[in-house]
């Protein structure tokens, strides 16, 4: 089991961190607190004390042992950091390197995953200073856990809200998997050392793409190229945090307590333009069928993931046409948007945009069947039992892969049980290039959070397993998919 440290602000869902603690412990977890000033007006240090077993630090010259200090050694002993809430304005002190409390200067001195968990007003949330200092913290590594739209405290609704508890333990611990990986002589990691690395322990540390941080323990030293794609990282007594890039290899030599970081260009930095001049339609949400005036069908789809889809795909440079069913999501920047209620409608939209697109991503959960016919006037309630007639609605994707000529189709399974088979049969059955299947009762996937977890499947039968990680990730992930595939057609058309 890990040592996790929460690092509590003051925002009104930090009373979400007890329930956090809690459930932490109950995973066999180390718990340890910081509690910022402005935290301690919400929540008690008591209250985390009670629930950890462990002191709780809210003051930066408290002295808890004699000859310590205490930022620096609670930030060597931790397996994982997450701030939660985490506040517009520690997010922007920790963008900024500032470190005037207790929290904020254990977070320079953390060389362990540090998740940020925003959670404020959604008109903060969407200010363009908290999220280039989210895009930037992202971008050096730091792990950033989406806030979910719903009620906001102020009695607004919106993007802003801290995500569940569990989903919160959940993310955690998906984290803590990535951090123990066993890793016995890869072929494309060249290691040379004193130490017996048969049987050493690796991990990985998500930090930015073409960075590459380098600490060397006294026994072993590390070369790799500035055009390393990864992060290789060492830390705590011969523990390493690997990320194995071709072109990284560990040497034992003499040179040791060292430390090379690579910094990237610029340009490193900004969005891959890689989907440049591509129409790409994207359907998402739900779709509702009316029963009468009050009254319909319908499920529980939020349209996060396509919504996150669109978002990745545009700031890739695509067209993105998103034909949405009824949800609360704000239309993402540079993404043009079709609005739709019923299946029919979302057929005809697909139909009326699919012929000049390139890539048609099928995400929307519309409804298989539809009332025979909708009552012009409120039903009313009876005293016998009510049947209600329904017929098949048309199936969208299978209709396109009949009409597709150069497009490519993704389709989307939400699965209870036979996932993958069930995901393969569609995947044959409708003709798609990729079909993303997943557990919708895992912990962590599908309608409302901010995370998933997939398993791409491609027509040749490939498949990319994709663990519990953001929805935006998963967005990305898809694409690259995609996009790959598109370059493959491309080599082999010419």
């Amino acid at each position: 089991m890990k040592h996790i440290l929460l690092g509590v602000t003051g925002g009104i869902a930090a009373y979400k961190m007890l329930d956090v603690a809690s459930k932490l412990r109950k995973h066999g977890h180390t718990v340890n607190t910081i509690l910022t000033a402005n935290a301690c007006e919400f929540v008690t240090p008591l209250a985390f004390e009670t629930i950890t077993s462990n002191y709780v630090i809210t003051d930066t010259f408290s002295k808890i042992e004699i000859g310590t200090v205490e930022h620096i050694e609670m930030a060597k002993k931790i397996d994982l950091l997450i701030i939660a809430p985490a506040t517009a304005n520690t997010i922007g002190k920790i963008a900024h390197g500032i470190a005037d409390d207790m929290l904020t200067t254990t977070i320079l001195a953390v060389r362990a995953p540090v998740i940020i968990a925003p959670a404020m007003n959604s008109r903060m949330y969407d200010n363009i200073i908290v999220q280039n200092n989210l895009e930037y913290l992202k971008s050096i590594g730091y792990i950033i856990m989406e806030p979910e739209v719903g009620n906001l405290a102020c009695g607004e609704t919106g993007k802003g809200k801290l995500p569940s508890p569990d989903d919160i333990v959940a993310f955690i611990n998906e984290q803590l998997k990535i951090i123990d990986v066993t890793i016995d002589t890869p072929n494309d990691l060249d290691i040379t050392s004193t130490l017996n690395v048969q049987n050493n322990i690796y991990t990985t540390q998500q930090l930015a793409q073409n960075y590459t941080v380098v600490d060397t323990p006294n026994d072993l030293a590390v070369s790799s190229s500035i055009t390393s794609q990864k992060t290789a990282r060492y830390s705590k007594s011969n523990a390493v945090d690997i990320d194995t890039p071709n072109d990284l290899a560990i040497h034992g030599t003499k040179e040791t307590q060292e430390s090379r970081v690579y910094e990237p260009k610029a340009t490193d930095l900004e969005t891959n333009k890689d989907l440049a001049g591509l129409k790409m339609v994207i359907t998402a949400g739900r779709t509702i069928e009316p029963i009468d005036p009050m009254r319909y069908l319908s499920n529980n789809s939020t349209g996060k993931m396509g919504y996150e889809v669109a978002q990745a795909a545009a700031k890739r440079g695509a067209n993105v046409i998103l034909i949405s069913g009824p949800t609360q999501l704000e239309c993402p920047n540079g993404v043009t948007k079709v609005d739709v209620k019923t299946a029919d409608e979302m057929y005809n939209k697909v139909d009326e945009y699919f012929g000049d697109c390139d890539i048609l991503i099928k995400t929307a959960a519309v409804a298989d069947y539809r009332p025979k016919q909708m009552s012009e006037h409120k039903i009313k309630k009876g005293d016998s039992s009510l049947t209600l007639e329904l017929i098949a609605n048309k199936d969208i994707l299978k209709s396109m892969s009949e009409k597709k000529s150069h497009q490519i189709l993704v389709g989307f399974a939400a699965e209870s049980e036979n996932v993958i088979e069930n995901a393969k049969a569609k995947l044959i059955n409708k003709n798609l290039d990729f079909i993303v299947a997943n557990d919708i009762s895992q912990s962590g996937a599908g309608f409302a959070g901010d995370t998933n977890i997939a398993i791409i499947i491609a027509k040749d039968g490939t498949t990319i397993n994709c663990p519990l990680m953001s929805k935006t990730e998963l967005a990305n992930k898809i694409l690259d998919q995609i996009n790959k595939y598109k370059g493959e057609l491309h080599a082999t058309n010419d």
